[in-house]
């Protein structure tokens, strides 16, 4: 299932929103991530926000810019010293999920590896992943290995439009849960 989420980075600042690096996770997966990084140009908030169901495998620009102005708004409200910075990027990122939650993994063809679908923690899970299909594309058995091989084959998704809706409906439930947290 082909799942974008949105983020965008502010322009370099000085003396605001505290410590020189810091992080927020919100307690809803759909809420918003917060990341303050530091460098020698200043400082910068990344916010993380909003998720959408593309089966296309792309998102127009148009639809970056008006979840920017959605971002704006948020993170606004949680840091009014921030309101005049502006947004020096905004992207959309793709991340892969089965409707099992779990990975698309192994060897699909002889010589010819899949290590996809994070299922979310992107960086985490992918990493992860990467490592196990290395070790088994170079034939490095461990315990870790078949433990990431003892998993199911991710289930197959229903056909559109019944996944578009799904997915969709899902996304929606999950953003009104979080709340002000997106």
């Amino acid at each position: 299932m082909h799942v974008f989420t949105y983020a965008s980075i502010t322009a370099p600042f000085h003396d605001k929103a505290g410590r020189d690096r810091w992080g927020l996770l919100p307690a809803d997966p759909m809420g918003a991530t917060l990341r303050k990084i530091t460098g020698e140009d200043g400082s910068r908030i990344v916010i993380r926000t909003r998720f959408t169901y593309d089966p296309s495998v792309q998102v127009s620009e148009k639809r970056v810019a008006a979840t920017a102005v959605q971002q704006r708004r948020s993170l606004d409200a949680r840091f009014p010293d921030l309101a005049g910075i502006p947004f020096e990027h905004s992207w959309a990122g793709r991340l892969c999920l089965s409707l099992n939650h779990v990975p698309a993994f192994g060897e699909v063809e002889e010589g010819v590896f899949s290590a996809c679908c994070e299922n979310g923690l992107g960086t985490v899970k992918s990493t992860l992943a990467g490592m196990m299909a290395a070790d088994l594309a170079t034939g490095r058995r461990s315990e870790e290995l078949a433990r990431y091989m003892d998993q199911p084959k991710p289930s197959r998704l229903p056909p559109q439009p019944f996944a578009w809706l799904g997915a969709n409906a899902v996304i929606r439930w999950q953003e009104m849960r979080a709340g002000r947290e997106g």
